[in-house]
């Protein structure tokens, strides 16, 4: 069977870098040898001509070695990713929701949209009550119907990015957003329990009302507006946003896309946000991050909703952690629904982030 370690294979990108890094200074060196020559000398067309040659050669492969590093990293992500591909939908009886196993920790997710707390009741809700949904939902936009206004309200949002798609594209879109939405979700819920109390600022910075006109929060037009704004953007070697060229598979986020796509999709919108995506967590120490939120990200796992029906997930999953029980259960939103998860029940393996936004930057 054919198969590579893509971490292996990634650790190389930092000897690409090193290459480069390397021509670049060969091809300084060389023009400041160039131009300390004395003029009698550098008189020589031929030898003026052979030293900025070799100058742009190297600065040349300079650049061609950085475009093999961003390739060999995309084609790593790539291939991680693709094990994720092939997820499956609900199965079972009893409320059993099962996942394709993972072959990374990047989190790819689908929900059956069959979310939600409990009845939306009028009046706003805060993010994770038992009053309508609790938290986003990754499925939810995928079941609206083309005729629903909604669905309008969510393809504008997705044409600011993508003016030319059709409303069956977005629909494909919004299943894909589906199939590894969970992270964004995680993110979504962090945002909306910052604005709490400030929903004209969040007006105001998004561009559409934090609560729909049933007083639900509009997970959707969030969730569609930063998917469609940063989903396969990378951070490049050097710092620059780049768009995975291969992003039909790139599918999924993990801690550090994560982290690159929230500051990203709040720079230009004036919010800080601080994450650190190694904060050592456990439900003893839960109060320490009140002031911001904890996004999880899980794999090979069991939870359990409100009515004691186990899930189990084989794979990478995204969830914002809402709280925990006395008996040392971490309460998680997920699928927009509330669930009871064991932090340290065998086989689990899992990692914490902590965001914190400043909204009135």
């Amino acid at each position: 069977m054919f198969s590579i370690n893509p971490t292996s294979c990634k650790s190389n990108v930092a000897t690409f870098d090193s290459v480069q890094s390397k021509l670049r200074q060969y091809s300084a060196e060389i023009e400041s040898i160039r131009s300390e020559l004395p003029m009698n000398i550098r008189a020589s067309a031929s030898i003026d001509a052979a030293l900025s040659a070799c100058a742009a050669s190297a600065l040349n492969n300079a650049l061609g070695v950085e475009k093999l590093s961003a390739a060999l990293s995309a084609i790593c992500d790539t291939y991680s990713k693709t094990e994720e591909d092939i997820v499956s939908n609900l199965t079972g009886e009893g409320g059993t929701k099962s996942y394709a196993p993972s072959g990374s920790d990047n989190a790819v997710c689908v929900s059956d949209g069959g979310g939600g707390g409990g009845t939306v009741q009028p009046g706003t809700n805060t993010p994770f009550d038992d009053n309508g949904q609790y938290g986003g939902d990754q499925g939810h936009p995928k079941e609206t119907d083309k005729k629903d206004p909604h669905f309008k309200e969510m393809a504008d949002i997705i044409k600011k990015y993508y003016p030319n798609m059709t409303d069956d594209e977005i629909m494909e879109y919004l299943e894909k957003m589906n199939k590894e939405g969970c992270g964004y979700v995680a993110i979504c819920n962090s945002i909306f329990s910052a604005y709490v109390g400030n929903e004209e600022l969040f007006e105001k910075t998004f561009g559409f009302p934090m609560y729909d006109n049933q007083g639900e929060l509009n997970y959707d037009l969030l969730l569609c507006d930063l998917y469609a704004d940063t989903d396969n953007h990378h951070k490049g070697l050097f710092g620059s946003d780049y768009k995975n060229p291969f992003a039909i598979f790139d599918k999924g986020t993990d801690e550090a896309s994560r982290k690159y796509r929230t500051e990203l999709y709040l720079k230009d919108k004036g919010v800080d946000v601080k994450i650190d995506n190694d904060i050592v967590f456990d439900p003893q120490n839960f109060d320490k991050y009140s002031d911001g939120s904890v996004i999880m990200r899980a794999e090979n796992f069991k939870m359990y909703d409100v009515d004691g029906k186990e899930y189990t997930v084989k794979g990478g999953h995204a969830m914002t952690v809402t709280g925990v029980t006395e008996d040392g259960r971490l309460i998680v939103s997920s699928w927009g629904r509330k669930f009871y998860l064991d932090p340290a029940q065998k086989g689990i393996d899992i990692d914490f982030a902590y965001y914190e936004y400043d909204i009135h930057k």
